[in-house]
């Protein structure tokens, strides 16, 4: 299966039911893993980034480190 580089929906708003995998790096990091069912993209740092991607929008960025979003989803962002 073909991943995409467009966000999965499921992650930005709640959780994604088919990415469980995390790994604790000893610098208190957390990585996740995109689950073998699921095509999306889980970049953790477009959680608190509510800036859409211009390059994604041409269908230009193919980087799944990309730190902009690739979705229009609008998610609400509250600061703590």
């Amino acid at each position: 299966m073909q991943k995409s580089n467009e966000d999965c929906f499921y992650f930005l708003t709640s959780t994604c039911a088919k990415v469980h995998k995390q790994i604790f790096f000893p610098t208190n990091q957390i990585k996740f893993f995109q689950g073998s069912s699921c095509p999306y993209r889980h970049n953790p740092t477009v959680l608190t980034c509510n800036v859409i991607c211009p390059a994604w929008l041409r269908g230009n960025c193919i980087d799944p480190a990309c730190l902009l979003r690739h979705s229009s989803v609008q998610v609400n962002i509250e600061n703590e």
